[in-house]
């Protein structure tokens, strides 16, 4: 967003807010698109390419006051109070891709960590029968 030459960003992102898009659409072009850069990327090594390194990190996004809006997802983890987000990477040499994530929804709901396995699961095919290493975040 900070790239835009015409736009300011916050005019980019209301702009975006506007329109009904069909996220799981644009999500997996998007992740089409990043498979197709990430097989390009490991085309450019002979011999031994780079290792594939699964990254889960959990995210805390700190809030303090009221959001009617995020009612469902604002709780306590570790003495922060907010949104708290699983994150699965794809790290490929320098490359980096955000790949998936989900929202801990609060005690009672599956951990952080059944979250990470959830998305560990969710890899396509193509992704999970690479030679990989797993590296936990904290």
């Amino acid at each position: 967003m900070n790239s835009a030459t015409v736009k300011s960003p916050s005019a980019i992102s209301r702009f975006l807010n506007h329109y009904d898009w069909n996220l799981r659409a644009v999500i997996r072009i998007m992740r089409r698109h990043a498979l197709e850069q990430y097989f390009e990327y490991r085309q450019q090594f002979r011999g031994r390419r780079p290792r594939l390194e699964l990254i889960v990190d959990l995210t805390s996004l700190g809030k303090e006051g009221q959001f009617t809006a995020l009612t469902g997802w604002m709780h306590t983890l570790n003495g922060v109070h907010g949104v708290h987000v699983v994150i699965l990477f794809l790290c490929c040499g320098t490359f980096r891709l955000p790949w998936s994530f989900l929202i801990w929804r609060g005690k009672g709901q599956p951990s952080p960590a059944m979250l990470a396995l959830k998305l560990l699961r969710g890899l396509p095919v193509v992704v999970a029968n690479v030679k990989m290493v797993l590296v936990h975040s904290r």
